[in-house]
């Protein structure tokens, strides 16, 4: 409830903000189930299954932590954007391209869809293999799921 009620307070004006909110919820979560697995037959356990725990609304807890992750990836999407900004008006051109890549490394990461998250990683690959970071691409290929995308992004 401590972690309930913190998070409730946190404003999603700021990346440390919502990061903390995502950490708190993912807590929550975690508490929740290991109370779940571990005590199945309380009452507690039973509580939590069926619904509202006094002020604890758990069944709205995977949105509102769906709703988090989204916004802390959108700070750091921006933050990414900023970096490549920088790195491109100093003239550092490779790293304003890393920069970017980043920023659709951790965008796409929030995609629900598959095929949608799967293409998107297969044009990270394009554009890490453009920018010769191949150990990059590397990393990237194996989160992609579909077969047919890997086939494609590893051609």
């Amino acid at each position: 409830m401590q972690a309930w009620k913190q998070s409730e307070q946190l404003t999603a004006d700021s990346l440390e903000n919502v990061a903390k909110r995502v950490e708190l919820l993912r807590a929550i979560e975690a508490k929740r189930n290991r109370i779940v697995a571990r005590h199945s037959s309380s009452n507690l356990a039973v509580h939590i299954m069926l619904g509202p725990v006094g002020p604890l609304d758990l069944d709205r807890l995977p949105l509102l932590l769906e709703e988090a992750a989204e916004k802390e990836a959108r700070f750091l999407t921006i933050k990414q954007i900023e970096v490549s900004r920088s790195k491109f008006s100093e003239g550092y051109f490779e790293a304003a391209q890393r920069a970017l890549i980043q920023a659709l490394f951790i965008s796409t990461q929030e995609i629900e869809d598959l095929l949608s998250r799967t293409n998107s990683l297969a044009s990270i690959v394009r554009a890490q293999v453009a920018t010769a970071d191949v150990a990059g691409a590397l990393q990237t290929v194996q989160k992609i799921e579909n077969a047919q995308y890997l086939s494609w992004a590893l051609a």
